[in-house]
Parts: C-alpha cells; sequence; structure tokens
C-alpha cells in the first residue's frame, strides 16, 4: 500500500450542498421519504454510517445528492455520493486520492480478434 493521503476539510462545502439538497427535498414530500428511506436502509446495512466529529476541520464530507426519474417504476429515487468533491482546484478529492490498480479488464480488441478464428471466443 501506498502513502497515505491527507484529504482538506471540505465540512463547508458539503454542508452548503447538504442544504440546498434539503431544500429541494422540502418541496416534494414523497421524494424525501423515498430519500430518507433510503439512507435508513443504508445505515442498516452498514453501507454508510453516522459519524460524530467534533472537529469540522478535519476528516472529509462527503457530499451527496438526490437523482430523481420520474420515468423509472423500480428506483425513482436514488443518492450518488460525490467523491470527486474538492474545496479548491489545488486540493485533491477522495477520487484522486485513490491508487491505481492492475487493469482487469479483457483487451476488447483481442476479444474481437478471436472471434475471426472460432465461432465463439474465450477469454
Amino acid at each position: 500500500m501506498g502513502a497515505s493521503v491527507e484529504l482538506n476539510s471540505n465540512y463547508e462545502e458539503a454542508k452548503r450542498r447538504f442544504n440546498s439538497l434539503s431544500h429541494k427535498l422540502n418541496k416534494n414530500r414523497e421524494i424525501y421519504d423515498k430519500y430518507k428511506q433510503i439512507i435508513w436502509d443504508e445505515l442498516k446495512c452498514q453501507i454508510v454510517g453516522k459519524c460524530i466529529n467534533e472537529d469540522r476541520d478535519s476528516g472529509y464530507y462527503m457530499p451527496h445528492r438526490a437523482v430523481i426519474r420520474d420515468e423509472k417504476d423500480t428506483t425513482r429515487v436514488r443518492i450518488v455520493y460525490d467523491c470527486s468533491s474538492k474545496t479548491n482546484e489545488n486540493i485533491k478529492s477522495l477520487n484522486e486520492s485513490l491508487e491505481f490498480g492492475v487493469n482487469l479488464y479483457a483487451n476488447l480488441l483481442d476479444i474481437i480478434l478471436k472471434f475471426r478464428e472460432k465461432q465463439v471466443a474465450f477469454c
């Protein structure tokens, strides 16, 4: 594992975005209730957790937003977490701080060329 990365606090930016989200959700009670239920389900499944941090100047606060798609029957509302959020251009985001790993995907060109040899291609 590589060296640890120090992320600057983005509390104010995350708070601003949360307040904007709250204002938007409060306009539609149905969407608000669905969003709240998703949060509770994620807490129960330990996808997210409650964080009590007295020092707002430390830690990384992951902003989130609602994606609302009225045409969908199954998932009209979903939560998208924004790991590319940063406080300014000189600071790395959480996404930019991740280490690169080995590419586990097969080369698409190799797969296509295998179809020229046989009717069925195995990768």
